[in-house]
């Protein structure tokens, strides 16, 4: 289940952002009767770059590929000139919050789950290798 939410889940701030803009190009499409599909293309690329960071830097930390597929699953559903997008967001912003929240519960008590996600191990290897470079030379 875990696996299945990192996988899935993008961060709330992200999707707060994906939201809001995607209801404000809804709305803007909707009074020029299909002319803000222009304006919604480009938006809807920067908006899954800045997605994109998002994953990669924020608590998720998902690796290169992923959070890379993830800006550009955010940047087609902006692009799309309806509300149905802010729907699928919302339940990838409910999962990201969940795995968030139970990360840090696991943190707080000290427990490991059984499998833990190759994205959350390479994030512990690269803060290892900020705090000490030569433990990434011997490993």
């Amino acid at each position: 289940m875990r696996a299945m939410l990192t996988q899935v889940g993008i961060h709330p701030l992200a999707a707060l952002g994906v939201i809001a803009v995607d209801s404000m190009l809804f709305g803007g499409t909707v009074v020029t009767s299909g002319g803000g599909w222009l304006v919604s293309l480009p938006v809807g690329i920067a908006l899954g770059v800045a997605t994109g960071f998002i994953q990669r830097h924020a608590p998720p930390h998902d690796d290169l590929g992923l959070a890379v597929g993830k800006g550009i699953m955010i940047a087609v559903l902006t692009a799309i000139p309806t509300p149905l997008p802010s729907a699928l967001v919302a339940g990838a912003g409910t999962a990201g919050a969940v795995t968030m929240i139970r990360d840090r519960k696991r943190h707080r008590t000290g427990t490991k789950s059984a499998e833990e996600s190759p994205t959350r191990k390479l994030h512990r290897r690269r803060q290892g290798a900020r705090l000490n470079p030569l433990a990434c030379a011997a490993a």
